[in-house]
Order: C-alpha cells, then sequence, then structure tokens
C-alpha cells in the first residue's frame, strides 16, 4: 500500500525516488524495506509527507478516503500559493509605499533647511 502510493506521488509531482530517498535521508534500500514491510516509523511517514505537501493521512485511509485526502492536500496547497501570492502583493505595495514616505520626508527635510536659512537672513 505504502509502495503503491509512495509511485503514485512520484508520478503525480513528477518527482523522483531518489531525491525522496535524500529528502527523508535513507538510502534506496531502507525505502525497499519499508515498501516491503508496508510499514515505517511516524517520523519516516511525516517526512515523506512533507516532502509530497500532503497530510500522513493519506496513507492510512482506504482507497477512496485517500483520494480525498490527496485532493484535499492539493487544495490546501494551491490555497497556500494564494495565500503566498497575495502576500507578495501587498509586500510590494507596502515597499513602494515606503519609497514614496522616504521620497517626501526627505522634501520636507531640504524645505525645513530651506525655511531655517531663509529666517537666518
Amino acid at each position: 500500500m505504502i509502495q503503491e502510493k509512495v509511485k503514485h506521488l512520484l508520478k503525480d509531482q513528477n518527482k523522483k525516488m531518489k531525491d525522496l530517498c535524500a529528502y527523508i535521508q535513507i538510502t534506496d534500500a531502507g525505502l525497499r524495506k519499508i515498501f516491503m514491510r508496508d510499514s515505517c516509523e511516524l517520523d519516516t511517514l511525516n517526512k515523506i509527507s512533507n516532502f509530497f505537501n500532503i497530510s500522513p493521512a493519506y496513507f492510512f485511509d482506504d482507497a477512496n478516503n485517500s483520494a480525498m485526502a490527496y485532493e484535499n492536500s492539493i487544495a490546501i496547497a494551491g490555497n497556500q500559493n494564494k495565500v503566498n501570492s497575495e502576500t507578495e502583493k501587498f509586500m510590494d505595495i507596502i515597499s513602494s509605499q515606503s519609497t514614496q514616505i522616504t521620497k517626501s520626508q526627505e522634501q520636507i527635510d531640504r524645505l525645513i533647511g530651506i525655511i531655517e536659512s531663509q529666517t537666518k537672513k
């Protein structure tokens, strides 16, 4: 079951087995042992889930629930991307406004300098 689901995820997300092994810090042989036993440590399962950006529940549920868990994980990741995109837009706006404020402050400082020099005369 783990092997089938991992292979499906690798294909679906266009990722490589060697990259998964590197990410979860086990050898190819270690991953094959997990597949043969159809079992692994919870920490390893969490790392595998993080690699694919899915919930660990995907590996526990039956076929229908697994598909739903996977789709929900994809939807959550998509929503996170939208949030990140909106955050970047707001950061750009803030940066632009900060630049405008800095320019305005420089103009104010110059005007104060001019006024002070005029008052001393």
